[in-house]
């Protein structure tokens, strides 16, 4: 699933649901990651361009400090109350190098790794 945060400022950026739910603290989250506009410094772990999805207009980077956990609670709650718009889905080559990307780079915070490690175990699991 992707959204964009209804905001005037700063521009919204597209933002890309990773995962399932999946527990975490007792509670139901997901795994959140945003694209952005490369800078000198941005981390290129992963580079889309505007085949992988219709709001992509230029090549975009995932921005993988910013990666977060959230509660699907929130997450229903800001979609219901319009803070946020869902979009197009992305395709799934696409998903999966974003996804791969979450383990591969080192700007992403260890606390997401650990979920995402945690998410891939349970999913593969019997």
């Amino acid at each position: 699933m992707t959204f964009t945060p209804q905001q005037l400022w700063p521009p919204p950026h597209l933002h890309v649901i990773l995962t399932n739910p999946h527990s975490h603290l007792n509670e139901p989250h997901v795994l959140i990651v945003n694209l952005t506009t490369p800078g000198q410094r941005a981390d290129r772990t992963v580079v889309l361009g505007i085949r992988d999805h219709p709001w992509i207009r230029h090549p975009s980077v995932v921005f993988y400090a910013l990666a977060k956990l959230e509660k699907v609670s929130e997450v229903e709650r800001r979609l219901q109350a319009g803070f946020r718009k869902l979009d197009t889905p992305m395709k799934t080559s696409a998903l999966q190098k974003v996804q791969a990307g979450i383990l591969q780079s080192r700007r992403t915070p260890r606390e997401v790794q650990s979920f995402y490690r945690d998410y891939l175990y349970r999913k593969e699991s019997p």
